[in-house]
């Protein structure tokens, strides 16, 4: 006995047209997700790059709680750094870019606007670190994964619901 069993599968172009809008929302997602991301650690490295609670008369009557020799914590976190001409805050800059599939944020510092920054980041034999750029990643670190997760969860439970 010779038995056959013969399927017809009808849909494929629906599910293929479906998963490119898919695809389309989820990269349109992201890419709003990076921008949104980018601006946070733009807007935090802002903020914990030019404190003015204290003046330099007030960091040198206070023994100078920056140098190697007694260093102090006046903030939480220890990191922050004052603005004394403004320079560190006009170096910051930012950029996103979209080609294909990949979005990618970045927030700099302009040496050449700023050449002591690296100093004030690295630290100097008399300076201790502040590195307020990794410092402030740190702190957006999961809320920046979180972006992303809710937008990979908000576009599948859309977009993928018709699917």
């Amino acid at each position: 006995m010779n038995a056959r069993s013969s399927y017809v599968i009808t849909g494929v172009e629906v599910t293929i047209a479906n998963l490119g809008r898919y695809e389309t929302a989820l990269r349109q997602g992201m890419q709003r997700a990076v921008e949104t991301g980018t601006n946070q650690l733009f807007s935090r490295i802002l903020e914990r790059s030019t404190l003015t609670d204290h003046t330099l008369a007030d960091l040198e009557a206070m023994d100078h709680p920056y140098s190697t020799r007694k260093p102090q914590q006046i903030h939480d976190p220890n990191w922050s750094v004052h603005t004394q001409e403004g320079s560190l805050a006009a170096a910051t800059q930012k950029s996103v870019v979209h080609v294909g599939n990949e979005s990618t944020g970045k927030v700099a510092l302009n040496e050449s606007v700023a050449p002591h920054a690296r100093y004030v980041i690295m630290g100097t034999v008399k300076m201790i670190p502040r590195d307020f750029l990794r410092g402030s990643l740190d702190e957006l670190r999961e809320d920046l994964k979180k972006l992303i997760r809710e937008v990979a969860q908000t576009v599948t439970k859309t977009v993928g619901r018709r699917l």
